[in-house]
């Protein structure tokens, strides 16, 4: 092979790997916006109204993200796992617009052995705080002994893109997130497979599509929302070792 080909070939790899780091950055900049601002949602949400007593209420949950034009519903289910009868008050809360402004509801519960009951509420958009921007929720349940008192809270993300729901959001940017990632390692891969190598800086871009796909999962899955946070935290670990590695 001549110089001339084996320079046209080289410069084609850089073009492309170059290329490949574009695809990969946005789709990395879209997955990281959509799992940060749900996860900014929920710390928000449990500093709103901290649990001061009892044990976590594991059974609330919140819509991951809305749209303005959609009304967020919040759930919470109480049972009774005794051999009697129980009542049980649950108390809802709802910031207004900021967390000094919070509405409250409560209701007193009869539980018989056994049942289930599922209790929902409507949250507009319009209530969002900080500018619109998170929609914050909590719950407390009474305790009955032995059963302990339960406490949670939760937080929506709120998307001004009027023209879509939340869950065509949530499709479309991992859509976009995982495809621009996986296309951008796709084509930095046809310039290591050429050197029959796959370097620091690529392994560790493959790591941050691993820590995403567990992140987002956490959140589809079962509303982990701190595992997502830990995941976002080692992303931006490596994301600064990658950076620091290219630049010295």
């Amino acid at each position: 092979m001549s110089t001339t080909e084996t320079s046209r070939r080289q410069a084609r790899t850089a073009l492309q790997r170059g290329l490949g780091l574009l695809l990969y950055l946005v789709g990395l900049g879209i997955g990281v916006a959509l799992m940060g601002g749900i996860v900014w949602a929920n710390l928000e949400a449990r500093l709103f109204d901290p649990e001061t007593v009892g044990e976590r209420l594991t059974t609330l949950r919140c819509p991951l993200l809305v749209t303005p034009q959609e009304v967020a519903t919040a759930q919470v289910t109480v049972e009774n796992p005794l051999d009697r009868p129980i009542r049980r008050r649950l108390r809802f809360r709802v910031a207004q617009g900021s967390v000094l402004l919070v509405e409250e509801e409560q209701a007193l519960v009869p539980l018989e052995p056994g049942e289930r009951r599922t209790f929902s509420w409507d949250v507009d958009p319009a209530q969002g705080v900080y500018g619109g921007r998170f929609l914050m929720v909590s719950a407390a349940l009474s305790g009955y002994p032995p059963l302990p008192a339960r406490h949670g809270a939760c937080g929506t993300l709120v998307v001004p893109l009027p023209a879509l729901r939340g869950v065509h959001i949530l499709l479309l940017g991992n859509l976009l997130a995982l495809g621009g990632m996986l296309l951008g390692l796709g084509l930095r891969g046809e310039g290591w497979r050429r050197q029959q190598r796959l370097d620091a800086f690529d392994s560790g871009l493959r790591i941050l599509v691993g820590l995403y796909v567990l992140g987002m999962g956490a959140l589809l899955l079962g509303h982990w929302w701190a595992l997502a946070g830990m995941a976002l935290f080692l992303m931006g670990l490596i994301l600064l070792g990658l950076i620091f590695r290219q630049s010295s």
